[in-house]
């Protein structure tokens, strides 16, 4: 068994019989009716059937477990070397419980002492579209390696229960799976519609998949209770497949997660369930047997506005700051007398089927030296609109028609690629980032090679109808700033036989979809054919006491983990806050040290080499400039 192998061993060993919920919260019932929730925010809190909330622990995940044979006990999660990848003991004081919270995958712990988890089916990473086993003696495998195609037509898993005998239930957005543990497995059903939604899908969400399934629980007489957070209620989907609904929530709450204890459901509920900057409290109510609904009790507001208080407000895009100020463009980010420039294509429509519904809007920088005889080395930008816009805070196509020109970078192709988006939501731009109304979310975030699918598969078959590209990965470059620098790390991480080269501005290797576990990734695999320059501001959303949502602290992490592997890592860290100010500043020197091993002759005579680089005369050469 590899190392990497152990560490998922490690990682993957813990989870409950309870029920899994996201965002931000499980939640498992004890014998005396006291309820344990794991809050993102807070750490791990117990009310009890008083309605007195405390804060047990300080730290928690986003799932709880209950190891109730303790199998996993002896797993010890602190001292592996991965630590803290995924979970960690949550043993309350005096609860009598062994808890296991997590931080990136639903999972269970069948009646049969295995684990079970959401994964992807090649290192069975945690987050796929796979269900993987952990055993207790260490050995891993696929449940139903035939399973993927399904998960992925129905939108991903997004919780996990024990079933009867031997099986499992997933959601997923619109439907219930049930998982065999031989490797078969049916469709409960699909689609599932909520009596009476009060529509809250989270952004970007397709109209299949509501009422956005997420956590489920599954009585002993084959009732599958549901939390519909996309329509604040829970559902029960009886052994003949009727749908009702048992509870509804009113505004901003929306359940994420259920538990039973006998015959009593008990209900985690979440103001603003969906809010990427954490912003949400939790209350828990109980429905009884006679249908009776009590509310056990709610995280108090005074609690979590003084939470809140304790992190940093995020500025929006371009707006101005006095640390930002200090940043700004130089001569190589600027048009140049004698510098020929490139030629932007017109926007160009790509449709996905990695993202079924979606489509991606991208433009090509054609340098004025391109040959279409000659095979071109490529870079990629995220956020396309951005890092061409002028004026704006980087303009690439500018840097490029400088530093090719003057030799410091080769000959390359740059394409501007947006976030995916349906024909009906608006093309994201420099003032609209696309955050709450495309899918830059969902692709740009999540640590897996959906994105990088986008590329390898999609993005470069089209580019190569047009374009001659160098095969040679050390000839494909990609880069994006906060998001879109988690993307560009992803496509280079997932596809290091595509691209071997990463530029990222303050990149947003935090929790938002599970990204802080990159260093770890990093810790546990092998070294990786990837050069990367990181770039991050001392004040890029500081959040005291919260370190797996500290934007700055997660890029000096992940820098470390990448300078102990032995990766051609180079770094800078500036006083900026959130955005692409110094960044584009330094743009050009990035491209410099990230291109630095493009062929050179030493020969004296050789007079090609000593001069500018011109385009050669030709139909090429009197391409109009760069749009803007």
């Amino acid at each position: 068994m590899n190392r990497l192998h152990r560490i998922l061993l490690l990682a993957w060993s813990l989870v409950p019989t309870g029920v899994c919920a996201h965002p931000g919260s499980g939640i498992v019932v004890d014998a005396k009716g006291n309820v344990f929730v794991a809050d993102i925010n807070q750490g791990l809190l117990k009310f009890t059937p008083e309605g007195e909330v405390t804060v047990v622990l300080k730290v928690a995940g986003h799932w709880l477990a209950v190891d109730a044979g303790e199998k996993f006990a002896r797993m010890e999660f602190e001292a592996s070397p991965h630590w803290p990848r995924w979970f960690k003991h949550r043993n309350p004081p005096g609860a009598g419980l062994a808890l296991i919270s997590d931080g990136g995958s639903p999972l269970i712990v069948h009646g049969d002492g295995n684990l079970y988890y959401v994964c992807t089916d090649e290192q069975m990473v945690p987050g796929g579209l796979q269900i993987g086993r952990l055993s207790p003696d260490g050995s891993l495998a696929l449940v139903a390696p035939e399973l993927k195609p399904r998960v992925e037509a129905l939108g991903g898993i997004k919780g996990l229960a024990t079933g009867p005998g031997n099986s499992i239930f997933a959601t997923c957005p619109s439907a219930v799976l049930k998982v065999n543990l031989d490797g078969s497995f049916t469709t409960v059903k699909q689609p599932i519609a909520a009596p009476d939604c009060d529509r809250y899908p989270p952004p970007n969400t397709p109209a299949d998949h509501e009422p956005f399934l997420t956590g489920l629980v599954v009585s002993p007489a084959g009732d599958i209770y549901l939390a519909a957070t996309g329509c604040r209620c829970v559902l029960r989907l009886d052994p003949q497949g009727g749908i009702s609904t048992i509870l509804k929530a009113e505004a901003p709450w929306s359940p994420t997660g259920v538990a039973l204890q006998g015959e009593d459901l008990y209900v985690v509920e979440w103001t603003n369930a969906h809010s990427e900057a954490h912003d949400y409290r939790p209350r828990v109510r109980k429905v009884g047997r006679d249908g009776n609904v009590k509310t056990i009790g709610t995280f108090p507001a005074a609690e979590a506005a003084a939470a809140a208080s304790t992190t940093s407000v995020r500025p929006s895009r371009g707006a101005a700051n006095a640390n930002d100020a200090y940043y700004s463009l130089g001569p190589d980010s600027q048009p140049r007398p004698g510098v020929p420039q490139g030629r932007l294509t017109e926007a160009k429509i790509l449709p996905s089927t990695v993202f079924p519904g979606t489509q991606h809007t991208y433009w090509v920088y054609v340098p004025a030296q391109y040959n279409p005889q000659r095979p071109a080395a490529l870079m990629v930008f995220n956020d396309g609109h951005a890092m061409l816009a002028e004026p704006g805070d980087v303009q690439a196509p500018r840097v490029l028609d400088n530093l090719i020109f003057r030799r410091e970078i080769p000959v390359m192709l740059g394409v501007f690629i947006n976030p995916g988006r349906r024909p009906d939501q608006p093309e994201p731009s420099p003032k609209d980032w696309g955050d709450g109304n495309t899918n830059r979310r969902d692709e740009y975030n999540p640590p897996n090679d959906q994105y990088a699918r986008v590329v390898v598969e999609e993005l470069l078959p089209a580019l190569r109808t047009e374009f001659n590209i160098s095969p040679d990965p050390e000839l494909h470059g990609i880069m994006g700033a906060s998001s879109g620098g988690c993307a560009a790390f992803a496509v280079a991480w997932f596809r290091p036989n595509e691209f071997r080269k990463v530029i990222t501005f303050v990149g947003s290797f935090t929790d938002i979809r599970g990204q802080h576990i990159y260093p770890e990734l990093v810790a546990a695999s092998e070294r990786k054919p990837i050069r990367i320059f990181l770039q991050d501001g001392r004040n890029d959303n500081r959040r005291p006491g919260r370190p797996n949502y500290d934007w700055f602290l997660q890029n000096v992490r992940l820098v470390d983990a990448l300078t102990k592997k032995g990766y051609d890592v180079n770094y800078t860290w500036g006083i900026g806050n959130h955005g692409q100010k110094q960044g584009g500043a330094i743009f050009p020197e990035m491209m410099r040290w990230l291109w630095r091993d493009q062929p050179v002759s030493t020969d004296p005579d050789d007079a090609a080499e000593r001069s500018f680089r011109n385009p050669k005369p030709s139909a090429e050469s009197s391409t109009p400039p760069v749009e803007k």
